[in-house]
């Protein structure tokens, strides 16, 4: 973490704002004139935090950089050391909590002034109903993973039932396209769940299988893969999912790095699973991404980006020096696509918080003063606790489009409650350690 991300962070807080009330080192945030988060601003090595008692003490007990907070009471404040222990995720998510436990004891009316909805109009009470009545069983684990005592093995037994012997994922796990079959796309939807869940060795074997699965797959030719084959002409699609029998691909895999950018980000991280793929040629794989990237004039898709952001977060840790190439390309990039217009986010239109969707990122800087504006749009175009989506398949496929039409109603409105709950529009809905 970095003082200019816990910064800008804070300061996307709704009511949040910076003091120096002691000394021009000690910077304190506040929400509506109470502190919740504390640290120095010319000796950036701390952070102190307003914590619920028992989780402070848990918190304490399981991680040495973690101690009672500094002249503060330290039965309810915790002092987090900087020490590169603890994830940038977990550190925002504690931000967040101290944020939320402040923000508590604050009168009636300012809370309301905090929250532009109320909570009738904001169910995920609802949103679960639906989920559990409407869509696959797959979007009612992750529902429940996040937002309630699910757990990252029930969202793994669930995704098993997309995973076809090859090892390669299908059968609809990319809700636009109803493919039984295997595909470098679908499969890469699969990596994100897993990674998104974190789930450790119950995956193991899915994981294993998907990579076996992406390196049979991998096109020399093409120095990567297409997203899906021409059989996908067979079963139902959304018209830009169409092979075009004249290109030899659809009109997504014009675009390059659209999954095969996401692609090398997944086998990169499970790097130790190559069987054919040497690591020599994987590092190739991944300095062509980049000098891929670097050559693009024009960024005619989102989603390429997204797919090449997806493996700039990656590298980060590992490959530094690279993932510092890419940083002002992708910046340049998020800064061209995004839409930041709130009257026309009702259509298929880039929002900001689709490029970077967490503090923890160095991007997180190009976004962050219009995260106020998508999570209030958010929260105004809520219906019955969820969020459908703003296309559709333009009249091809009817009955199959409504299947797909209630699962990406179930996977959005997962998406948006995430994003509400992480910046401050949602209370956090459980205290969790991060796993080790």
């Amino acid at each position: 973490m970095t003082l200019h991300n816990f910064q800008l962070y804070c300061e996307s807080l709704p009511g949040a704002a910076a003091d120096f009330p002691f000394d021009e080192n000690a910077l304190v945030y506040k929400v509506h004139g109470k502190m919740f988060a504390l640290t120095g601003f010319h000796d950036f090595s701390y952070i102190s935090l307003k914590c619920e008692p028992d989780y402070a003490a848990a918190l304490r007990e399981a991680y040495p950089a973690i101690t009672g907070g500094y002249h503060l009471n330290k039965r309810h404040w915790i002092s987090v050391q900087l020490d590169g222990s603890l994830s940038d995720g977990f550190l925002f998510r504690l931000v967040l909590d101290s944020y939320y436990l402040v923000q508590a004891e604050l009168p009636k009316r300012l809370r309301a002034a905090l929250q532009p909805q109320g909570p009738d109009e904001l169910d995920p009470a609802a949103a679960r109903c639906f989920i559990e009545a409407e869509c696959e069983p797959l979007y009612l684990a992750l529902f429940d993973f996040h937002f309630s005592s699910g757990s990252p093995e029930a969202v793994i037994q669930a995704l098993a039932a997309y995973q076809n012997p090859d090892g390669g994922f299908g059968h609809g796990l990319e809700p636009d396209f109803l493919l039984p079959d295997s595909s470098p796309m679908a499969t890469s939807v699969a990596f994100q769940i897993i990674d998104e869940t974190g789930a450790g060795q119950s995956a193991a074997p899915a994981v294993e299988a998907a990579v076996a699965y992406l390196e049979t797959s991998f096109e020399p030719a093409r120095g990567g893969w297409y997203a899906a084959g021409p059989v996908i002409n067979r079963h139902p699609h959304a018209p830009w999912w169409h092979w075009d029998e004249a290109e030899g691909q659809t009109v997504i895999d014009r675009h390059w790095g659209n999954p095969t950018a996401e692609l090398i980000a997944h086998l990169w991280r499970h790097r130790p699973l190559l069987h054919k793929l040497s690591s020599t040629e994987l590092r190739e794989l991944v300095q062509s991404a980049v000098g891929r990237l670097a050559a693009l004039q024009d960024f005619p898709s989102p989603h390429e980006i997204y797919c090449y952001l997806r493996l700039y977060h990656t590298i980060l840790t590992d490959l530094p020096d690279t993932a510092a190439r890419m940083q002002p390309q992708l910046a340049a990039a998020i800064r061209r696509l995004m839409n930041t217009d709130p009257e026309q986010w009702t259509g298929y239109v880039p929002r900001p918080l689709d490029f970077v969707d967490t503090p923890a990122s160095p991007l997180f800087e190009s976004v962050q003063p219009y995260t106020g504006d998508q999570c209030r749009y958010l929260l105004e175009t809520a219906e019955h606790g969820i969020w459908q989506p703003h296309w559709s398949w333009g009249g091809a496929y009817p009955e199959a489009w409504q299947r797909s039409r209630r699962n990406w109603t179930a996977r959005l409105t997962i998406n948006n409650y995430l994003l509400l709950q992480r910046f401050g529009f949602l209370p956090p809905l459980a205290l969790a350690l991060p796993e080790a």
